[in-house]
């Protein structure tokens, strides 16, 4: 039989003092302790392994359903799922606009400025200009000495006043290696070249006029002279004559650029010369304007300095240091800027001389060697590079021509520059 349920199925050592129960089962409340069925089942099964350790099984089972006969079956423990983390919120993502559209949208969120501040700033460049124009040529040379010009022109382009000025430079060319700079005979005739093929290939059209000029001037001198001059003189002055156009012929084939001068003057005859060194100057002015250069001076003259401030675009006088391939794209551009000109125009460049001359000594200051197929690649590329510019800017191109054959100053021709693109 199955003992009632009492004090005696308890051991001694397990009297529940509610005080002192930690047991998740126990429930503290007024008057004595009260055990929960499932606390009970567990007491009693120990209670039966601990003093009936010797009885069969049977007793075991028997005891067991009588206590669930009491009490009932206990539900089965429900287990608590663990408990989700909340997903922490995603940081927000920010959108970072490039500098360079940032920039822009401060600067078109400045106020412009008035007609007094412009003309200060006008005032401020030509004075800047015309300090530099006075320095020794030892002075100006140096990479700091353009500071101030170029000063003043920034000073004018954040200002809003001027919009041309630098504005190439913001369009990138897309070059990262001198690999990068290269280009067809294809690219050059959709770039607006005329003729492709004459890019490279020395004219002597100035030369041979030249020479023709100097024999007849001094070949007929000297017949005449033969046959007026009394004595010795007849027979002095024409051997003298002809000894001149020895030295011509000497000086051309030692040294040919001591004759660029007179060159230039005696083919001021050609109906077309001064168009052309309009044109041809034009370009580079342009062009060094829209990549940054500032120039303070200009001439019509084809064969001499383009641009007094090329160094102002590093730093520093382009014969100190190696040029990186920004600062050789830019300066080749500029320096093959007059062919580009010449040949939007007419079907052969006569004073491309000059500006591969000056090509010549940039790309021997790169910092990576540049063979000869690689010039070959440069010297097409920035021809193409320079006559796009030119066709883009085709207005400012015009007006600049313009104020440059009425021998307006430099301050006059960038007014000219930025009237056409605003």
């Amino acid at each position: 039989d199955t003992p009632p349920f009492g004090s005696t199925m308890l051991a001694p050592s397990m009297t529940m003092k509610p005080s002192r129960c930690a047991h998740p089962h126990f429930r503290p409340s007024k008057g004595p302790a009260r055990l929960r069925p499932l606390c009970l089942r567990k007491i009693v099964r120990a209670n039966c392994s601990a003093e009936n350790s010797n009885a069969g099984a049977g007793d075991k089972k028997d005891t067991m359903s009588a206590l669930d006969a009491l009490l009932g079956t206990p539900e089965p423990a429900t287990p608590t799922p663990p408990k989700e983390e909340e997903p922490k919120p995603a940081p927000p993502t920010i959108k970072v606009e490039e500098e360079a559209s940032v920039v822009e949208k401060l600067e078109a969120a400045l106020p412009p400025a008035t007609p007094q501040e412009a003309a200060a700033m006008w005032k401020q460049l030509d004075a800047e200009i015309e300090a530099l124009r006075g320095m020794p040529p030892s002075e100006r040379s140096r990479g700091t000495a353009g500071n101030g010009v170029l000063a003043a022109l920034q000073k004018l382009s954040d200002a809003n006043v001027t919009n041309a000025f630098d504005a190439a430079t913001k369009n990138s060319m897309n070059v990262d290696t001198i690999r990068d700079m290269r280009a067809t005979m294809q690219e050059l005739k959709v770039a607006g070249i005329k003729d492709p093929e004459a890019l490279g290939t020395p004219s002597t059209r100035n030369e041979a006029t030249f020479l023709v000029a100097s024999f007849l001037g001094t070949a007929v001198p000297a017949t005449i002279a033969g046959y007026v001059l009394p004595g010795d003189w007849g027979f002095f002055v024409p051997y003298l004559l002809g000894g001149v156009m020895i030295v011509i012929l000497a000086i051309g084939s030692t040294s040919p650029g001591l004759l660029q001068f007179a060159i230039d003057r005696v083919n001021l005859v050609n109906p077309d010369f001064k168009e052309r060194a309009l044109r041809h100057e034009a370009g580079h002015f342009l062009t060094a304007y829209l990549l940054g250069v500032p120039v303070t001076g200009y001439s019509l003259a084809i064969g001499e300095t383009h641009t007094d401030l090329l160094a102002a675009r590093i730093g520093r006088p382009i014969f100190q240091g190696r040029l990186n391939v920004d600062e050789l794209s830019a300066l080749s551009v500029i320096a093959m800027a007059g062919v580009a000109a010449e040949g939007l125009h007419y079907e052969d460049c006569q004073g491309q001389t000059a500006d591969l001359t000056d090509l010549q000594q940039l790309l021997n200051r790169a910092e990576e060697p540049v063979d000869s197929q690689s010039q070959l690649n440069i010297t097409r590329w920035a021809t193409m590079q320079a006559a796009k510019m030119i066709r883009t800017h085709r207005r400012e191109y015009t007006a600049l021509m313009a104020a440059m054959s009425e021998g307006k100053d430099v301050g006059e021709c960038i007014r000219a520059i930025e009237d056409a693109t605003n």
